[in-house]
């Protein structure tokens, strides 16, 4: 338990003093891995570990500065231009839109007949819910609304309300 509390205090002293450099980076600023590594004084960190601090950090940058840190492939992060905060936003939706219909293929090869009365309810609600934010989320990565302003507009409840009533008409057919 203490070796535990110990390395969670590293843990917030790194993230502390990463997130302190990094907010004083400029847009389109890049780091690599063992640059990351090497600053926070742990050069052999596992990477698992520094994911970890890295996403505390990002998750400080977003909601204290402004800041969205992307991954580079095969190098590193970047501190993305705010313009392409949309497109990135967007990428996260379009891979959760995945997540929902393989979590959709998973309930629906669940042999019901082996499950109690229970079970089967709670199936068949998660088979809801995954569908449900599929549909959301699919609708939200397709529609853009741009106002007079220039601001980009998701008008979610009227986006839920038509796919429950489109929904709807498919089973009538």
């Amino acid at each position: 338990m203490a070796k535990v509390m110990v390395e969670n205090k590293l843990y917030k002293d790194w993230a502390e003093k990463l997130y302190n450099f990094l907010k004083g980076q400029r847009y389109g600023f890049s780091i690599s891995w063992t640059e990351l590594a090497g600053f926070i004084g742990q050069p052999n960190l596992e990477r698992e570990k520094l994911y970890v601090i890295i996403d505390k950090v990002n998750n400080r940058l977003m909601f204290n500065e402004q800041m969205y840190l992307e991954t580079i492939s095969g190098f590193g992060k970047r501190i993305i231009e705010p313009k392409e905060h949309s497109e990135v936003s967007r990428k996260s939706v379009k891979s959760a839109v995945r997540k929902y219909r393989k979590a959709g293929r998973i309930i629906a090869s669940t042999n019901v007949s082996e499950l109690d009365d229970y079970q089967r309810r709670q199936i068949e609600n998660d088979a809801m819910k995954w569908r449900t934010l599929e549909l959301i989320s699919s609708e939200m990565a397709r529609k853009r609304v741009v106002n007079s302003k220039g601001d980009v507009k998701q008008d979610l409840v009227s986006d839920v309300i038509r796919l429950f009533s489109d929904e709807g008409k498919d089973d009538v057919d």
